[in-house]
């Protein structure tokens, strides 16, 4: 996995987040 990927990952959860709330 490459730094890009996490960040990949990261953001996606985020928005996740943010959308669920």
């Amino acid at each position: 996995m490459t730094v890009f990927s996490l960040c990949l990952l990261l953001c996606a959860d985020l928005l996740d987040l943010a959308v669920g709330e």
